[in-house]
Order: C-alpha cells, then sequence, then structure tokens
C-alpha cells in the first residue's frame, strides 16, 4: 500500500507559478522562432532580455522632478566606427531643469547662463553613472543645433578652466584636436600626469600619448622642419600639429634662439 504521497500543495500552486511574464516569452520563443528543441536555451536568452530591461524600468519615484531616464553610452565602451546599436549602452538619469535654475533665473540670471550650466551638469552626471554623452544628446534635449551646443560647452570650459567630460573627449572622437591642446597647456604649466588626467577625464596614459606626441612635434620644429614635414614624419593631423606649434609659440619662445624666436613671429 505504500504508493507514492500526492503533494497537493505543488499540484495547486505550481501551475500558478507558471503563469509569468518570462514563461510567456519563453514559450513564444519555443514554438514561434525555432527554440522547441531547446527550452533551456530560450530561457536563458529570455532571462537575458529581462534583465536588460530591468535597468530601464526605474520607477517614477526614482526620479526628482525635471529629470529623465536617457541611454548614454557606456563610459568604457572604446569601440569605434560602428553604429550605434552595436555599443554597449547604460541607463542614466539627467537634470534637465532644477529648483536652482529656476532660482537664479529668477534672481535675475541670464538664460544663456543657465544653459550652460544645464549643459555641463547633464555631461558630469552622465559621467558620474560611468556613462558620455555626445552633443547630439544634450542638443535633443535643450531644443538647439549641435553647434550652438559646442560653442556654449567651449564657453563654460573657458569661463571655468576646466573640461567636460563629453564623449569626443573621453572617446577621442570626432576632428577636433583642441582637448589634446589643452592637456599639453596643463604639461606645460608642470602639473604631473595624474592631476592632468584627473582634471581632463582623461587615462594616464592618454595623457602621456599626447605629451610624447607634442615632444616629437617640438623636436622636429627644433630641427627646422616644416608643418608640412612634421604632419608627415609624426603621422598627426595638420590641425593637430598646427595647434602643437603654436604652443611652441606661445609657451616656449623665450625658451628658444634667437632665431627661432623670430621665426615663431
Amino acid at each position: 500500500m505504500g504508493g507514492k504521497v500526492r503533494d497537493y500543495k505543488a499540484e495547486n500552486y505550481n501551475p500558478l507559478m507558471r503563469k509569468s511574464v518570462k514563461n510567456l516569452l519563453v514559450q513564444k520563443v519555443r514554438f514561434e522562432y525555432g527554440f522547441f528543441r531547446n527550452k533551456k536555451m530560450a530561457e536563458l536568452f529570455i532571462d537575458d532580455i529581462l534583465a536588460v530591461i530591468s535597468k530601464f524600468d526605474v520607477p517614477s519615484s526614482s526620479l526628482k522632478p525635471g529629470q529623465i531616464l536617457w541611454m548614454a553610452v557606456a563610459e568604457d565602451d572604446f569601440s569605434y566606427n560602428k553604429p550605434m546599436d552595436r555599443h554597449h549602452l547604460i541607463p542614466v538619469i539627467l537634470s534637465l531643469a532644477t529648483e536652482e535654475d529656476i532660482q537664479k533665473l529668477r534672481n535675475g540670471a541670464e538664460p544663456q547662463e543657465i544653459r550652460k550650466e544645464r549643459i555641463a551638469r547633464m555631461f558630469m552626471e552622465a559621467k558620474e553613472q560611468k556613462g558620455v554623452l555626445g552633443l547630439n544628446d544634450i542638443a535633443l534635449f535643450l531644443g538647439y543645433s549641435r553647434s550652438v551646443i559646442s560653442q556654449a560647452a567651449r564657453e563654460y570650459q573657458l569661463e571655468n578652466q576646466t573640461m567636460l567630460p563629453s564623449r569626443g573627449l573621453i572617446h577621442d572622437l570626432g576632428p577636433t584636436t583642441t582637448h589634446k591642446a589643452d592637456i599639453v597647456k596643463l604639461y606645460l604649466k608642470g602639473m604631473l600626469t595624474s592631476e592632468i588626467s584627473k582634471r581632463t577625464y582623461h587615462s594616464n596614459y592618454s595623457v602621456d600619448k599626447y605629451i610624447k606626441g607634442f615632444e616629437r612635434v617640438k623636436l622636429l620644429y627644433d630641427k627646422n622642419f616644416d608643418t608640412d614635414q612634421i604632419v608627415l614624419l609624426t603621422g598627426m593631423t595638420s590641425s593637430l600639429v598646427k595647434q602643437y606649434l603654436e604652443l611652441i609659440k606661445e609657451y616656449l619662445a623665450e625658451k628658444l634662439p634667437d632665431a627661432k624666436k623670430n621665426r615663431a613671429n
């Protein structure tokens, strides 16, 4: 008579446990997308999808008034020449408007100044969350063209003697070479690599690479090579070489022989 004891609780509640979105998606993948013979693979696939969705499913209570959830490129995704849909994206919370913004405007601050602060704030907020934003992201949020955002960001950096952690800066993208020259300026002022790295959001390796590049340009300049020859020998862009040469004229003219001083002028 010692038959198997029935587990009535399991019989009653196991079917209810299977009434989940995960199981619904697993069944859809198995029976509609060719995973019928591999239930385990279908489950792993759906687990991955749900994990991604959960990262972006931020409860509204986590957002303050004036904040949005956005997808930024991961700070450590340095891949080049690939479409955006192949980049590693992460969720970041950005403050489009704050009580402080409103208070400053109420007290007479110019909208242009607040715009600069908003641009800087969003770049830095994304960086603090291990993400990076491009100029196009900020342009979309604020309703201005990319060129307007770029100009405002440059003005903020000059006025505050800092560099904003845009994607172009962190991932060394785009045609601009200004940040490389800015790094060299700090080097010429006597800053150590670690200090420059912290201030400019660059790795020690990148800072040293730009400094070595500058020293190569200076060495060739000292040997009377012209701009075109320096471009050819270093493999750098003409615009970057010209910026480095301007730094030589600005910071090193007093250390060069008189003939070089005349040449610099």
